[in-house]
């Protein structure tokens, strides 16, 4: 078993590592149309709701079975027309 002061040392590196971590630069923003290029949603296209930079994903609409849907997708998989 962990020692109480073992844990905290191992929480604290992981807090710093989060905090130090550089925000993905996203070049997607709200409201802009993007094509999947890859993934299960390859070749859909849909609308852009959200950036989450921090996590290097996108929410994008998109049409499926004629509804529109929202999927979390990483940025790489997208293309902006």
């Amino acid at each position: 078993p962990l020692k109480t002061e073992e844990i905290n040392k191992i929480l604290g590196i992981a807090d710093e590592l989060e905090q130090a971590g550089p925000e993905t630069e996203i070049p997607f923003r709200p409201g802009q149309v993007v094509e999947v290029m890859e993934g299960p949603f390859s070749d859909f296209s849909g609308t852009v709701e959200e950036v989450f930079a921090e996590k290097g994903k996108v929410r994008v609409q998109v049409s499926l079975f004629g509804r529109p849907t929202s999927v979390e997708l990483d940025y790489t998989q997208l293309q902006g027309f």
